[in-house]
């Protein structure tokens, strides 16, 4: 068995972040005015590829722009960015990366992260252009007004997005069906941990250490 435990909370994968033109969405999720999608990654990444795997269920019902995602490792709060220890949503409180259940224990969790992020997206987007949020969709980067066909992007909405004071329950019913994945179970390009960074401090996978009782 092997156990992993983050440490380094400010650590970034990808371009540096401007926090200045940086606006949170969630607890999850903060949107830049140039595009960049920011995802929380709570768990440990050891080469096991759980920084990808986490962040692909928010990206996926938020419908972010794969492209245009970066991932940071969440801070160390377990009462916010826990899992569960078993299917559905109750019992977070564990930032534990053990027993290949990070998917698994996360996976309601993210999904519902992601719903709520996309929610408070059309919100903004639903005052800013007066018009009733049933009549707004999204795509992956944008919200699209159905009836004009009219779009903004996610770094415009970052220009002027307020999360609301109570994140509201998404009910399962609207969370994307599996018929309409674009990023889950498809050959979705994989981050890792800033490589760069891992060379001068010479440090190694935890699934590569050997200790001294394994032969």
């Amino acid at each position: 068995m092997v156990a992993g435990f983050g440490m380094f909370s400010k650590l970034a994968v990808g371009k540096s972040r401007e926090i200045d033109q940086e606006k949170q969405v969630t607890a999850w999720v903060h949107l830049n005015t140039n595009g960049k999608v920011t995802i929380y990654n709570p768990a440990a990444e050891m080469g096991q590829g759980s920084m990808t795997a986490l962040a692909v269920l928010i990206a996926e019902e938020m419908d972010a722009d794969w492209s245009k995602v970066q991932i940071e490792y969440s801070p160390i709060d377990p009462a916010i960015y826990g899992r569960s220890w078993g299917r559905g949503r109750n019992g977070r409180g564990s930032m534990l990366t053990v027993g290949s259940a990070t998917v698994r224990g996360y996976y309601e969790n993210l999904r519902h992260a992601g719903a709520q992020a996309r929610h408070v997206l059309l919100l903004n987007v639903s005052e800013k252009w007066n018009v009733p949020l049933k009549e707004l969709s999204t795509i992956p980067g944008y919200v699209v007004h159905d009836r004009t066909k009219k779009k903004m992007s996610y770094g415009e909405i970052a220009s002027f997005a307020k999360m609301p004071a109570q994140l509201p329950e998404i009910p399962e019913s609207q969370l994307k069906n599996r018929n309409h994945y674009n990023l889950i179970g498809k050959n979705t390009p994989r981050f890792m941990c800033h490589l760069k960074w891992m060379v001068v401090h010479n440090l190694p996978w935890m699934c590569d250490s050997k200790i001294w009782c394994m032969q």
